[in-house]
């Protein structure tokens, strides 16, 4: 069966799909372009629009992609150096701000009391149920949560299970970037005015949207990548006979989420165009095709414009561009970035088994939680790594190590290791543990794995996660202290190190049952070739680079969290007269 035909009778569901697509609310516009491969002539999702003043490059944005989309082709970072002003959809860090945060859980969350089962039919709650055991949730997580938030929630939950992730968007990469770079940044809209698009759903259409998702969620596996390859491609028209199936029995819908919108944005473009100078304008891929999408608008308006060409081969990265790409493909990225939650889940941990740290009211708890998160805040981690990569590693090493990632091998050992970091992993690793006695590793298999462990820097980094986190814990148990009796940071430190000595017989009981299940899909050979890899030159400088990186960010993350929290202890003092 065709995708097409798959598409037609799901039509709500591949409406659900491409209103992702056409916002950045949720998942904060992810997008990205494979690289180029084969002798034919491709476009890029980009299209330039000239005047004798000015020119404004529009840029497809499709929300969800796979980390190993980069590096971007040379013209997308082309377009971006020449700009001197870049325009998003919407704030992407505001995304994540707990404000924002606050109001969207107020709009998607009924009040105390009320709970989906009350809202919906039984039939439509028991397709939920079901769906909800599938994907390992239960009812009590999602009981308060309205039809339409219900139903985005399980379409990103689904994407995010096929590898496709809000970190790796082309619209997030510019962003970060654009903030280093000190570039202008636009808005065309704000994310409550997104957020309205989906709340202010009528009753009826938000339960028939849940509906149809409970019913055909599986139809995002065939129908997603056949919109990728068409925006990989620039097939605007393949990809627009996806967008016209999707909306065809919703003109109202259409209207609402994409004529209206578009409508809005031309005349900001326009204004642009007036103002002189280049503008990088990043939207979603919807919105540049389809009825009255924004290149048409801008033609009616008299406006030239031209879909730009691929370029075949290799990107020409700049060295900041290359040290991103080989961050993310190293899947270190996403462990950073998860690294806040984990050190954060830990703290809990503490808390269940430590008096002292219950001791500490709830208000002031939470406060250090988001301390805690601030300080370990993931774009100022992942900043300190890329900047010693770029400082300790050489263009030509770079693209030596970029050739290997790509290789099989290199792919395979990427693909293993971020599955290693989904939520499901944790639990497959437990029971592989509990089993490893059984079916142990050959001497030779087990020779390899502890080899990688020590080439590869992941004991070392493990340790200094671990130290860390005891660094943290020692921190807030001193918070409950008198002050007469509270350490200075330096001993809280020195402290820390001491207990590295006690950290590091854990550790090594850890890793190498970690590393024989993380990359159990690999041959004898095949680990053989990564082990190799990791002991040349070019692989030996990329994982101390990293390691390097990794031991400066969570220092500095260290030192922040102490900072803030004698600034806490202090005000705490003056607030309360205590000791």
């Amino acid at each position: 069966m065709g995708v097409n035909s798959i598409v037609k009778r799901n039509r709500w569901q591949a409406l659900v799909i491409c209103l992702v697509i056409c916002l950045a609310l949720l998942l904060t516009s992810v997008s990205a372009v494979f690289a180029q491969a084969g002798a034919q002539q491709k476009k890029d999702f980009l299209w330039a629009l000239k005047t004798d003043r000015a020119t404004v490059y529009l840029l497809g944005s499709f929300h969800l992609l796979k980390s190993e989309a980069y590096p971007l082709d040379k013209n997308m970072e082309a377009a971006y150096r020449d700009c001197r002003r870049i325009v998003f959809e919407a704030d992407i860090d505001g995304a994540n701000a707990p404000e924002f945060q606050s109001r969207m859980l107020s709009q998607g969350l009924y009040p105390e009391g009320q709970t989906i089962e009350q809202n919906i039919s039984k039939e439509t709650y028991g397709l939920l149920e079901k769906r909800l055991s599938e994907v390992g949730l239960t009812t009590a997580q999602v009981s308060r949560f309205k039809p339409w938030f219900c139903a985005l929630t399980l379409v990103v939950l689904e994407l995010k299970k096929m590898g496709f992730d809000p970190q790796y968007g082309l619209d997030r990469y510019f962003f970060k970037k654009a903030q280093r770079d000190g570039k202008e940044m636009l808005f065309l809209e704000t994310l409550d005015f997104q957020m309205a698009l989906f709340s202010e759903l009528g009753n009826v259409e938000a339960e028939a949207l849940l509906r149809q998702t409970l019913q055909d969620l599986d139809v995002v596996e065939t129908m997603l990548p056949d919109m990728v390859s068409a925006w990989k491609d620039g097939d605007a028209a393949r990809f627009e006979s996806s967008m016209n199936i999707s909306f065809k029995d919703y003109p109202d819908i259409y209207d609402r989420f994409i004529t209206q919108r578009n409508r809005k944005w031309a005349g900001t473009i326009e204004q642009l165009l007036t103002q002189g100078g280049t503008t990088l304008v990043v939207v979603g891929a919807g919105h540049l095709v389809g009825s009255e999408n924004l290149l048409q608008l801008l033609k009616n308006k008299g406006y030239n414009m031209e879909q730009i060409t691929a370029h075949e081969g290799a990107s020409a990265l700049t060295t900041d561009n290359l040290a991103h790409a080989l961050y993310i493909r190293s899947g270190m990225e996403e462990q950073m970035r998860q690294l806040p939650l984990a050190i954060q889940g830990g703290l809990d941990q503490a808390r269940n088994h430590d008096n002292r740290i219950q001791q500490i009211p709830q208000d002031v708890y939470l406060n250090i939680k988001n301390l805690l998160a601030d300080a370990f805040a993931a774009e100022r981690l992942n900043a300190i790594v890329l900047r010693q990569m770029e400082a300790q590693l050489s263009r030509d090493e770079m693209e030596r190590i970029r050739a290997w990632l790509d290789a099989p091998v290199g792919k395979r050992r990427s693909d293993l290791f971020t599955a290693s970091l989904k939520p499901q992993a944790s639990a497959d690793l437990q029971e592989f543990m509990k089993n490893l006695p059984k079916s142990p590793a050959s001497p030779a298999r087990l020779e390899l794995i502890q080899g990688l462990a020590a080439a590869t820097k992941t004991k070392d980094l493990t340790l200094e996660i671990a130290v860390n986190t005891q660094l943290v814990l020692t921190t807030v148990i001193g918070a409950t202290f008198p002050s007469a009796e509270q350490w200075p940071f330096s001993k809280i430190l020195d402290e820390a190190e001491k207990n590295r000595l006690l950290l590091e017989p854990r550790v090594d009981q850890l890793i190498i049952p970690l590393l024989l299940y993380m990359y159990g899909a690999l041959s004898d050979a095949e680990l053989g070739q990564y082990l190799a890899f990791a002991k040349s030159g070019p692989g030996a400088r990329y994982y101390r680079s990293m390691f390097n990186g990794i031991r400066l960010a969570l220092m500095d993350a260290s030192i922040r969290f102490g900072a803030a929290m004698a600034d806490l202890q202090w005000k705490r003092r003056q607030m309360t007269g205590m000791p």
